[in-house]
């Protein structure tokens, strides 16, 4: 069922028929027909004059305006066809709906708005204005789509500096049975003692698998592919976030979205640029201006009746607000921003193993150049030995000595050169902290970047200028090539010296740390055998004391237990002091 046709542009047809509206379709100028407009008399006319003038705005074949007794009017095609492009009744709740909800939030809202970029033309289900246009929304029914037309619609809103969000129809994007239900089967037990299963809305608090039989259409790929995340709202009114449910494979899961989040989640649509590229197309100029219809498009009257026949959105946040109150939902703008960060960290990862690739190709041909030159070499040299063959044969062994002696010569000369050179990069190399250098090292292949390399160049071509003025001997120019592997391996010499020294340092002071705990240690037991000796001592002391004191009578210590808690020097002071009285009562007792 279709609510919109056409018919070609006549003047007259607009005399006739009061409620059509001037449109394009393919470049052509036509007057577009809206099914739920047509009056009675009209009707009568259409079906009299107009039947066989009316045309599909998708397929372009031809159709017929249906008037049931029981249901609301539409427009069908003639002859059976799959053409999902015309707007259906679920395709015009849904935009209904979301022209409400945006309505109630105080934006300022347009539908079938047209907007030019690039030489293009396209026409938006919904737009959605505050001081400017902020967002253009458009529902989606089919599968059959062109990649190209989603590309084209989405970079003339972007040229405009205006996001597009993609909502799409489940049951008629991908056909009813042909994906797994957004209701699940729960086994509820009843008060007999029985149970069975029972259907119910998919839960807000947890995501679910979802699963599409046979191929994902390629225009849901395209847009997951896009945004990184799908929008999407089934015929019972229920909103939905698909994604990935992970970068490894493809499995998918879809998340519930509450009705009164709906339009936060379109407006974090961020604007998007594709490079999709289709055949290229002459637009032919119009010869007729086209205006922007700037009403609000939609009024009660229009969708009464036929809201019951497309989708429910009243009966569906019924249910929500009831499933609601035993569920704590997952906050779905959050999942949405995890989701785009998620897809960010995947695209520097593969930025980073592109770039890693690049980097193995460079050393490849570093090295088939380095064999080449090897080739070269051996060579040459092959030849120079021939050479010197073939003179040795004609009897000029002297000049053979002498250029035999020469290419010694040079190779030595060469040789000292080119270990004086490393000499000094590795002189440079260890007056530089383990900090510094370690940054410049390689992981796994002996190559240092193309900057350190020529800086540590040319730092010792003024080094041989100067040495040639003082100690060598040798042409500027006849400087051996210090490799950057050669300087790689160096470094990494170098570092690993270092930390070797770091290592046996460390070990050192931790070995000198040990010690001193072990002095520490002794010192603390041996200060516990003295204390535990000088209270033996007290204790004894104190106990004589006590003896002495029972024996005669003597009441010179009263608190035996708080003399234990003097110093021992002091107790010791009080034994002789008692001590000498016992001795003399003693005494005076014999006599």
């Amino acid at each position: 069922m279709a609510r919109y046709a056409y018919l070609p542009f006549n003047t007259s047809y607009e005399e006739y028929l009061s409620n059509v509206e001037i449109d394009e379709y393919e470049d052509r100028k036509v007057l577009k027909v809206d099914s739920t407009t047509i009056t009675d008399e009209e009707y009568l006319l259409i079906k009299k004059v107009f039947k066989d003038n009316l045309y599909c705005f998708s397929c372009d074949s031809k159709m017929k305006f249906v008037k049931p007794n029981n249901r609301h009017q539409h427009f069908a095609h003639i002859s059976r066809k799959n053409c999902f492009e015309a707007e259906s009744l679920a395709h015009a709740s849904v935009k209904k709906h979301l022209y409400d909800k945006f309505k109630e939030r105080g934006y300022k809202v347009e539908v079938e708005r047209s907007f030019s970029a690039r030489g293009k033309r396209v026409r938006t289900d919904i737009a959605v204005k505050e001081k400017n246009d902020i967002l253009a929304i458009e529902v989606q029914a089919s599968p059959s789509i062109n990649l190209s037309t989603i590309a084209e619609r989405t970079n003339v809103y972007a040229d405009l500096n205006i996001p597009t969000a993609w909502v799409i129809v489940l049951d008629s994007f991908f056909g009813e049975g042909n994906f797994t239900s957004t209701k699940i089967e729960v086994l509820v037990k009843h008060e007999d003692g029985t149970s069975s299963y029972k259907e119910r809305l998919l839960p807000y608090s947890t995501p679910t698998p979802f699963i599409v039989r046979g191929d994902i259409p390629k225009s849901f790929l395209f847009l997951l592919d896009t945004y990184k995340y799908v929008i999407s709202v089934n015929h019972d009114g229920h909103f939905f976030v698909i994604r990935r449910a992970n970068l490894i494979d493809f499995s998918l899961e879809i998340y519930r979205i509450e009705q009164e989040k709906v339009v936060e989640v379109l407006l974090a649509t961020d604007i998007k640029i594709l490079n999709y590229r289709s055949e290229n197309k002459v637009n032919k100029k119009l010869d007729y201006e086209f205006q922007p219809r700037e009403y609000d498009h939609f009024e009660e009257r229009e969708y009464e009746g036929e809201i019951l026949l497309g989708i429910d959105f009243k009966k569906a946040f019924e249910e929500e607000q009831e499933q609601l109150k035993n569920e704590d939902p997952l906050d779905i703008l959050q999942i949405i921003e995890e989701t785009k960060k998620r897809e960010l960290q995947k695209a520097k990862k593969n930025l980073i193993m592109d770039s890693l690739d690049d980097q193995i190709v460079q050393l490849k041909e570093i090295y088939n150049k380095t064999q080449e030159i090897y080739d070269s070499l051996r060579i040459q040299l092959e030849k120079q030995q021939e050479k010197i063959e073939s003179k040795n044969k004609v009897g000029k062994i002297k000049r053979t000595e002498e250029l035999e002696e020469t290419l010694q010569r040079d190779f030595n000369t060469e040789k000292l050169v080119k270990k004086l050179l490393l000499a000094e990069v590795e002189r440079h190399f260890k007056g530089r902290s383990l900090a510094q250098l370690t940054p410049f090292a390689s992981q796994d292949i002996p190559y240092i970047e193309r900057p350190l390399y020529d800086y540590i160049v040319d730092k010792l071509k003024g080094f041989i200028l100067h040495k040639n003025n003082t100690e060598l001997d040798i042409n500027y120019d006849d400087v051996p090539n210090i490799e950057a592997v050669e300087i790689d391996l160096l470094l990494k010499k170098v570092i690993l010296e270092k930390k070797s020294s770091h290592q046996e340092e460390k070990s050192r002071l931790l070995k000198k740390g040990c010690n001193e705990s072990v002095e520490r240690q002794s010192l603390s037991n041996k200060s516990s055998q003295e204390q535990l000796y000088e209270d033996k001592q007290k204790d004894t002391l104190c106990k004589e004391i006590d003896r002495m004191q029972k024996e005669t009578g003597l009441n010179i210590v009263e608190d035996i237990e708080k003399l234990r808690k003097n110093k021992l020097n002091d107790i010791k002071k009080t034994h002789h002091s008692v001590s000498t009285h016992y001795q003399k009562m003693v005494q005076f007792s014999l006599f």
